[in-house]
């Protein structure tokens, strides 16, 4: 029996069973000798319910490469390049922009931050819109970010 026809049958098992802890670690280190092709088989399968920890891990390794070149170029960018990405209709990756232009506002500067908050209204999102309007009200009252409702009860 080959890898592959393991998988596959413990993939069937568990399509009607659950998966036990034992059964997903031997799949996940058999899937690393499998060929693109086969990956790409098994996770078109109909035995694959969208949840499986296998799935998941047959993803990750078909597009781990692609993901890190997203990651890597959008860590990379400038503000002035993400911004744009932000308010665009059909921009590329929002929701990892928004991430990344999130994380950068809490570790920068005023300047830095009405910035972002400028990017924000400018966005098609309402929700990002909102967030903006938030961080620009406050700003106007001195705070970098709105405080929190449990601020008082951290004493």
């Amino acid at each position: 029996m080959t890898d592959y026809e393991y998988v596959l049958i413990e993939c069937k098992k568990a399509h009607y069973d659950k998966w036990t802890q034992k059964a997903i670690d031997a799949c996940v280190e058999k899937l690393q000798n499998f060929t693109r092709p086969e990956l790409l088989r098994l996770f078109t399968s109909r035995w694959l319910d969208r949840n499986d920890e296998v799935r998941k891990e047959i993803f990750a390794m078909l597009y781990r490469t692609e993901l890190d070149q997203i990651d890597n170029f959008i860590h990379e960018s400038p503000i002035e390049e993400l911004g744009p990405m932000l308010a665009e209709q059909n921009g590329k990756y929002p929701k990892l922009v928004r991430e990344e232009l999130k994380a950068r506002y809490n570790a920068s500067d005023h300047d830095t931050q009405m910035r972002i908050i400028g990017y924000f209204l400018k966005s098609r999102s309402k929700q990002d819109r909102q967030w903006g309007e938030v961080r620009e009200k406050w700003q106007k009252r001195g705070f970098a970010n709105p405080p929190s409702m449990f601020d008082s009860w951290q004493e």
